[in-house]
């Protein structure tokens, strides 16, 4: 009776263990997702400031094609 305990007990610290680390697995992958929502944030936001300033490029090109005429 006492190994047949020892094994129940030894069964459950090893799904413990799992648990763990299939929740610090789980973390990492949610940080890692969170770094790369932030990094296409960031080219997002750069891609549309690029945007405004070939527009503007394009808009000062325009006034001086009038005025030259």
């Amino acid at each position: 009776m006492d190994a047949k305990h020892g094994l129940i007990i030894a069964k459950r610290k090893n799904e413990g263990r799992k648990a763990q680390a299939d929740l610090e697995r789980k973390k990492k992958d949610l940080a890692l997702k969170e770094e790369a929502n932030k990094i296409s944030s960031r080219n997002t936001f750069l891609a549309l400031g690029a945007l405004v300033i070939s527009f503007a490029s394009l808009l000062l090109s325009i006034v001086a094609l009038l005025k030259n005429g």
